[in-house]
């Protein structure tokens, strides 16, 4: 069994769509089971995204026209079967109008919005299976309340609970599949396999309301069903070759990675998201992230990634952060660290901390700008009578197996480059990540420099 996840650029371009559909058929033509795991159209969640914050009849016409002209455009809208999926799609826009007007009166709104947001990767299943069914293969959809991905109620960025999702998934594909065997192919006279295809990004609560996962969402639903079904891998399909060794906006001569370590993956941080790789780790399956206009181009993750000698991988950077600077009398009492980090607890303010390192007399954290209100920690930490200074910042990631020696060349090129960053590498035992805080304006220069230092030569 192989889980294919197609994301949003995939879904909304036809000739990439037409690329998928190919894989789907050379997974089948091989003896293989293939699952699908289905991202919303490119721009569609952009849209469900605003029309939550403002209801407009403008965006709920550009959503129906987007997915209307994906039918139009593989001929779609004529047959019984495609006129049933245009009636369900319009069916799905119906509730879709309801929801958005009802978001302005209900006092849960988090509760609304996810069900709002949810709407994209419906419509895409319902495509995608249609187009399926099309080119001649059996198929059945499944949403993420359907198959159980149950979670808890953390609307926006919900937890997969991982060992009820795993039971409810396996029931309902083995439900699907005794359907299966009964259905002859009525030429050849054997038992034909039906390709489940799910929606990405959705869960269910225990009391059955609609949810969605975050952030890499749809990876986090092929990576849990991956790990539910004991798949041999799962399949991230992209439109680049693999994980690249830096962003090609800013690096000319990127380099595709071939092989990585989970650990390397999670802590690059633009490969697959900490929730999906929770499910990786725990079943021990391998992940690749595959080109789709060549799927010989990909990069494989497994737990123990390539056996090459050590050595830097990927140069990524991270935008959109926050350093507060910590200082004073005060921060030199017992207790001090733990008040601040009350402070700063997600749970209270909703940020993602991405680094702390203190000192005798300061301390410095480095937190996401995020959609939650990081402005209040900042107010917070200044009422507790502590010193603070903050700046806008960026941060260069260095990724891979590392030593020491590459501990001292990083902090060499920071050194000679930009002699002020703002915090330096630090190592830690097994390490697969060191980072820089440094001002934002400086950060394209340095991952070219680094890029070149380590990578290209």
């Amino acid at each position: 069994m192989i889980v294919n996840k197609f994301g949003g650029e995939i879904m909304g371009d036809p000739q990439l769509v037409k690329l998928a559909v190919k894989n789907i058929k050379s997974q089948l033509k091989a003896g293989q089971e293939p699952v699908v795991v289905v991202s919303a159209l490119k721009g569609v969640t952009d849209l469900l995204v605003e029309l939550c914050e403002r209801y407009d009849q403008q965006k709920v016409d550009r959503l129906w026209n987007l997915h209307e002209k994906w039918l139009s455009k593989f001929q779609m809208s004529k047959s019984k079967c495609q006129i049933k999926s245009k009636c369900q799609i319009s069916n799905l826009f119906n509730h879709l109008l309801r929801d958005a007007k009802m978001i302005r009166s209900v006092k849960n709104k988090a509760v609304v919005r996810d069900r709002v947001l949810a709407y994209g990767e419906k419509w895409a299943s319902l495509l995608f299976t249609e187009l399926l069914r099309q080119n001649g293969i059996l198929a059945v959809r499944f949403t993420g309340e359907e198959l159980g991905i149950i979670t808890d109620d953390n609307f926006g960025d919900a937890n997969v609970l991982y060992a009820q999702s795993v039971k409810e998934i396996r029931t309902q594909i083995k439900s699907e599949k005794l359907k299966v065997k009964s259905e002859k192919c009525k030429s050849k006279g054997k038992s034909r396999y039906i390709v489940p295809v799910i929606t990405g990004f959705i869960g269910i609560n225990r009391r059955g309301q609609t949810t969605t996962l975050g952030r890499g969402g749809s990876d986090t639903t092929a990576c849990l069903v991956g790990a539910a079904l004991s798949a041999s891998k799962v399949i991230l399909w992209k439109n680049v070759a693999g994980v690249l060794s830096a962003d090609p906006k800013i690096v000319r001569d990127v380099k595709s990675v071939k092989a990585l370590n989970y650990e390397e993956a999670e802590e690059s941080g633009k490969v697959i998201h900490d929730k999906a790789m929770r499910s990786v780790r725990q079943a021990g399956i391998t992940v690749e992230v595959s080109y789709i206009q060549n799927p010989r181009q990909k990069t494989v993750i497994t737990r123990y990634g390539s056996n090459a000698k050590a050595g830097v991988k990927i140069i990524s950077s991270k935008d959109k952060l926050r350093l507060l600077v910590i200082t004073g009398d005060k921060i030199k009492h017992p207790g001090a660290l733990l008040e601040i980090a009350n402070i700063i607890s997600p749970d209270k303010i909703g940020i993602n901390m991405v680094l702390i390192r203190n000192t005798m007399d300061s301390l410095y954290i480095v937190v996401e700008k995020n959609s939650h209100n990081f402005n209040l920690a900042e107010r917070q930490i200044q009422k507790f009578n502590y010193e603070l200074r903050c700046q806008n910042v960026s941060m260069i990631n260095v990724i891979g197996r590392l030593d020491w020696h590459t501990v001292e060349k990083v902090n060499h090129l920071l050194h000679s480059y930009y002699s002020e960053a703002c915090l330096g590498a630090f190592p830690y035992h097994n390490c697969v990540r060191l980072e820089a805080v440094v001002e934002s304006e400086q950060v394209k220069k340095l991952v070219k420099i680094f890029h070149k230092e380590f990578i290209e030569s």
